[in-house]
């Protein structure tokens, strides 16, 4: 990282920075005036904002304006600081990129002074912005907080953070070390340390140096849940601001009723003829089809299946049992319907002896006077049909996203969004922004995680919970085992060691801080963000991140082979002349989602992706505008990719098999 040191605002001169006006403390008495119009009162440092301007710190804009979300560049920085010294500033020339500008007199008393000492070019690239490592150095030697000697092999920026970590003068919304600092951010911290603020939530040097960290305390949570509303309420970026799509599924109708419990019922049609109490029938077939799975020992959950002698199907409420082989005994001999009306199945496993039913259900906080979705599983006995038996239900907040089946294994991937708003106006518990789920075994509620077992991913992270549970079908006293990270996803692929969970990223560009660098661009980056989880043993466990251009069609463009992952992505708009679409296929490390092994990129520009299959050496894919061009690429050698030839063809194809 670059080294900047120096920084201090406690003034006794009026100074105006590009039309922004900063003011020393007691030059102006107490305001009354209403807050700034771009800083309403959900911004995550709108109280803070509001006690800098009482206080006599700023005035904003000379339209009002305060530009919260804005970048900080070093010369404002800088000049932040010389001009609260009240002295005579002068001087120029002193770098070869700081002339007679604006802010050369600052920066130059600030080289003077020692407060800086540029780059090894001779620069000091006043239009940068700063970010968390070089503002802790200034900061810990303006506020003269002794920081400790830099032990060997430590990053020089160390010392500095630790010292503010013990200040508490971190704000949670700044979580990794080249986090580029808001305006907002920086009054934050200068009122940290000016006030010593103790109740406040702080970052540690652990946690902002972790690529995965944990969340440290449930204050940080609810903070980062503040910020992350915020963010996504917002119609422009922050500095690299994501913003991320996620489709909610209808919530269920009727009113939810407590205690329900689903009960097999054998159908008033069925033939004794083909009673269900006997065992399988050695007239079954082997010659039945199955649910299409992407991957050979990955089960994918069904509205149908089939077991050679008996078909499971969805039906509406119910679950229904047709006994379908031989053909001229087809019969309904079992439903299971579920007592719970609010519970709606969706999709089936059929795994031996045991049926996994898949939906979800409300449950009614009766005190709060709120219901929330949730996802719900039943586990049902199917041995004897004439007596299909419940042994398990697991239900989690939120809805699922997807699910698989390795073995005896069920993964379940689940969103949930809590009820933030609730927590502000202080209607419910911080602790309910948590997750929770009831397991019929315990039959009682617990939390999915503590407030400190919770992980998220800087820059990833949402006012939102992704949940990956591993439930055993086969044992139902075995726990729910299960890893919970901050984000949110909308496609998944899984092989037998791996679970992938992919999301839309909207990346707005950073913003500029002054006009005449360029203000902020309002267009965005369409990024697909990777969350690998490890599956072994049974156990969960977060594994690597990552993002590549472009988004996803559907889990079909996905695909793991040996160490590497392969992912398939269109990005722009077909219909767009300004950012014409194009299609690009990336091979990742799957153990290093960040690292990039080979590209094709630029693919049947003006076109998108309608259909992609991964078949061991080779890819296939198809696109789209006004004729389909069909792909075959050459992907055995991870690092350089190539496409091997292509066929133009009438009509379009959405669908490879």
């Amino acid at each position: 990282m670059k080294k900047i040191t120096g920084f201090i605002i406690a003034s006794v001169v009026a100074v105006i920075i590009n039309g922004l006006f900063f003011v020393p403390v007691g030059l102006f008495a107490k305001e009354t005036a209403p807050a700034f119009p771009d800083v309403p009162k959900e911004h995550p440092f709108a109280q803070t904002i509001e006690t800098l301007k009482q206080k006599g710190f700023i005035k904003g804009y000379p339209d009002g304006t305060f530009s919260p979300d804005t970048t900080v560049s070093r010369a404002e920085f800088i000049t932040i600081i010389m001009a609260s010294t009240g002295e005579n500033l002068s001087g120029a020339n002193c770098f070869k990129d700081v002339k007679d500008e604006w802010f050369a007199k600052f920066v130059c008393a600030a080289k003077k002074k020692g407060f800086i000492s540029g780059y090894k070019d001779g620069n000091f690239k006043p239009a940068n912005n700063i970010n968390l490592a070089e503002a802790s150095a200034v900061l810990a030697k303006a506020y003269k907080l002794s920081p400790s000697k830099l032990a060997k092999g430590e990053p020089w920026y160390k010392p500095a953070i630790k010292k503010l970590e013990a200040k508490k003068a971190i704000p949670v919304s700044i979580d990794y070390l080249d986090k580029k600092i808001s305006r907002a951010e920086t009054g934050e911290m200068i009122l940290r340390l000016k006030g010593k603020i103790e109740t406040k939530p702080t970052k540690s040097f652990t946690a902002l140096a972790s690529e995965v960290p944990q969340i440290e305390s449930c204050a940080e949570l609810k903070e980062k849940f503040n910020i992350g509303y915020y963010k996504q309420n917002l119609n422009r970026g922050i500095e690299k601001m994501a913003l991320f799509e996620m489709a909610l599924p209808a919530p269920p109708s009727g009113v939810p009723t407590s205690g329900a419990v689903p009960s097999a019922t054998t159908s008033e049609s069925a033939d004794s003829a083909s009673s269900p109490s006997e065992s399988v029938s050695p007239e079954s077939s082997s010659d039945y089809s199955s649910t299409n799975v992407q991957v050979e020992g990955v089960d994918e959950s069904d509205v149908i299946k089939n077991d050679g002698e008996f078909i499971y199907m969805v039906s509406a409420n119910v679950v229904r049992v047709i006994k379908a082989f031989p053909p001229e005994k087809m019969n309904e001999i079992a439903k299971v319907e579920m007592s719970d009306k609010n519970f709606q199945p969706s999709e089936i496993y059929v795994s031996d002896n045991k049926l996994v039913i898949l939906g979800s259900t409300y449950v009614m906080n009766e005190a709060k006077g709120y219901s929330a979705s949730r996802a719900k599983v039943y586990i049902f006995d199917i041995s004897d049909k004439a007596a299909i038996k419940e042994i398990r239900n697991i239900e989690l907040d939120g809805w699922t996203i997807s699910s698989r089946k390795i073995g005896n294994r069920l993964y379940l991937v689940v969103n949930k969004t809590p009820n933030f708003y609730g927590v502000l106006e202080k209607e419910i518990d911080t602790l309910e922004l948590l997750p929770h789920f009831r397991d019929s075994v315990k039959g009682k509620e617990e939390l999915v995680s503590s407030c400190g077992g919770i992980r998220f991913i800087p820059q990833y992270d949402q006012p939102n919970f992704l949940t990956v549970a591993s439930i055993n079908i086969d044992d139902e006293n075995e726990p729910m085992k299960r890893e919970t990270i901050m984000g949110a996803g909308d496609t998944i692929y899984a092989s037998t060691g791996s679970l992938y969970v992919a999301s839309r990223r909207y990346e707005y560009p950073v913003m500029g801080t002054f006009k005449i660098w360029g203000g902020p661009v309002w267009n965005y980056d369409q990024k697909t963000a990777l969350f690998r989880f490890n599956l072994e043993n049974g156990d969960v466990k977060f594994a690597t991140k990552g993002e590549v251009k472009g988004t996803l069609l559907n889990q079909f463009s996905m695909d793991e082979s040996g160490e590497a992952f392969r992912i398939a992505t269109t990005i722009g708009e077909v219909w767009n002349q300004q950012t014409p679409s194009k299609n690009n296929l990336f091979i990742l490390d799957k153990n290093d989602l960040s690292k990039m092994l080979g590209s094709i990129e630029g693919i049947a520009p003006g076109e998108k992706i309608y259909s992609v299959r991964f078949l061991g050496s080779r890819a296939y894919m198809v696109t789209f505008k006004k004729i389909d061009p069909f792909f075959v690429i050459d992907v055995s050698e991870p690092t350089a990719p190539k496409i091997l030839g292509e066929l133009k063809i009438p009509g379009f194809s959405d669908y490879l098999h």
